[in-house]
């Protein structure tokens, strides 16, 4: 039987979920033991031995299903070209939904540290404006 019998349950990658996404996914990798190919830590053996090197691509191959099933379909479209190299994609991945830009912080911090209490407003409706600033 497969090491990939079922799905999971966590939700499919989509626009707004990669933060939770990523570490059920990866947890979901170690769980069977399909994590080392996908961090990169595992490579392939050397070509001597045609077994293990078969027995790889039969793991990576197993990691890329997993975690393309666990993608929605507008973000599938954006890594199937990389579905046979397992690393490529989980970067492509963290690459598309990870956007470290310093602008783009600086902006975020000087709004949030530029909000204050309003003469005329609550204290319940300034702790609303602070979370969704968060």
């Amino acid at each position: 039987m497969s090491s990939i019998s079922a799905l999971p349950t966590f939700e499919k990658l989509n626009d707004s979920n990669y933060s939770m996404w990523k570490h059920n996914m990866q947890a979901h990798l170690m769980v069977k033991s399909l994590w080392g190919i996908t961090s990169g830590d595992e490579t392939m053996p050397s070509t001597a031995d045609p077994t293990a090197v078969i027995a790889w691509k039969e793991k990576a191959g197993q990691a890329a299903g997993s975690i393309y099933l666990m993608l929605e379909s507008q973000v599938q479209v954006m890594v199937t070209q990389h579905l046979s190299d397992l690393v490529v994609m989980w970067k492509k991945l963290k690459d598309l939904n990870e956007q470290v830009n310093p602008t783009t912080r600086f902006n975020a911090y000087a709004e949030f540290f530029n909000i204050y209490k309003k003469d005329d407003e609550s204290l319940t409706s300034l702790v609303s404006r602070v979370e969704r600033a968060l």
